[in-house]
C-alpha cells in the first residue's frame, strides 16, 4: 500500500484528507504519524505558496488591504511556544499547529475600486484605511454599490496568545476550547462572532470548526480549498454572477496548487 504522502503528491489530495479525517485521532499512531505529518506539512507549504501568489497578484492589481502586512511569517521561536501551549492545554489539530509553524498570519480582507460591490468597506473604515484613499477612490468604492461580505481568507497569530491565556477556562471545562482563528477586533465588528473557533484539544489531522453550520466549510482544510477555489474570497460564491469580479478571480486562482 502506498503511503499517504506519495498518494498526496501523486494528485490524490482530496481523497487522502478524507481518509485522514476518517482515521480521526488514530493518525497519531506510531506506524502512520510521520506519514500523516508529511501530508499536513506539505498542505501547509502549498497553502503558503498559494497565498504568496494571491497577495502578489492583489498588490499588482492595487487591491486595498485592511492590513498593512497581509502576510506575516511565523516568529523564530514559534515551535517552542506551540510546545508550551500543547503541554498546558492539550494537542492542537495537526494542520492548525503546522499552519502556525509554516504560514503564520494571513489577512486578505479589503476591497478593490473596480469591484461592482463594496467588499469589506466597513472593516476598511474601522481600520482607518479610508483615510489613505483619495476622494475619487472613496467615491468609486462606495457610491451606489451594494455591500458584500467577501469573507476574504484570514487567520491571525492572535490565536496563539488567546489559546494560551484561556488555559484556565479549558482546565475547568475539561472538554472543549475554541481556538480563535481571527483577530478579536474583526470578530467584534459584526457577524463573524463564533464562526472562527476550532475545536481543541483534538489530536486529529484536520481542524473542525466549533460552529460548522455557520462557517464557509466544516473543517480548516475544506475552508482552505473553498477559499482557493475563489481566489481567496469564498464569499463571492453567494454573490450574483453579474456582480462578481470574474476576470480578477480567475486570475487570482490561476496556477494555485491543490490542497
Amino acid at each position: 500500500m502506498r503511503s499517504y504522502i506519495h498518494r498526496y503528491l501523486a494528485g490524490e489530495s482530496q481523497q487522502v484528507w478524507v481518509e485522514l479525517r476518517s482515521a480521526s485521532v488514530n493518525v497519531r499512531g506510531q506506524e502512520v504519524y510521520d506519514d500523516v505529518l508529511s501530508v499536513v506539512m506539505e498542505s501547509a507549504k502549498r497553502a503558503m505558496y498559494n497565498f504568496t501568489i494571491i497577495i502578489r497578484k492583489l498588490q499588482e492589481l492595487n487591491y486595498l488591504f485592511i492590513s498593512k502586512s497581509p502576510f506575516i511569517q511565523p516568529s523564530v521561536d514559534v515551535r517552542s511556544y506551540l510546545d508550551e501551549l500543547e503541554t498546558l492545554c492539550g494537542l492542537m489539530p495537526m494542520i492548525i499547529r503546522s499552519w502556525f509553524e509554516v504560514v503564520g498570519h494571513v489577512n486578505l480582507s479589503g476591497t478593490h475600486p473596480s469591484w461592482l460591490v463594496c467588499g469589506d468597506y466597513e472593516l476598511l473604515s474601522m481600520y482607518g484605511v479610508e483615510s489613505r484613499l483619495t476622494a475619487l477612490s472613496k467615491e468609486a468604492l462606495c457610491r451606489e454599490k451594494p455591500f458584500v461580505k467577501t469573507y476574504a481568507f484570514q487567520t491571525t497569530s492572535s490565536l496563539l496568545s488567546w489559546y494560551g491565556h484561556d488555559r484556565e477556562r479549558f482546565l475547568e471545562a475539561g472538554t472543549i476550547i475554541g481556538i480563535n482563528l481571527w483577530d478579536d477586533e474583526l470578530i467584534m465588528a459584526g457577524d463573524l462572532e463564533g464562526v472562527s473557533e476550532i475545536v481543541a484539544p483534538f489530536a486529529g489531522a484536520d481542524g473542525y470548526f466549533l460552529h460548522k453550520d455557520a462557517n464557509i466549510a466544516p473543517t480548516f482544510i475544506e475552508y482552505l480549498r473553498r477559499s482557493f477555489e475563489w481566489g481567496g474570497f469564498p464569499g463571492f460564491a453567494n454573490v450574483p454572477e453579474e456582480l462578481r469580479p470574474t476576470e480578477m478571480l480567475d486570475y487570482l486562482r490561476e496556477g494555485l496548487l491543490p490542497i
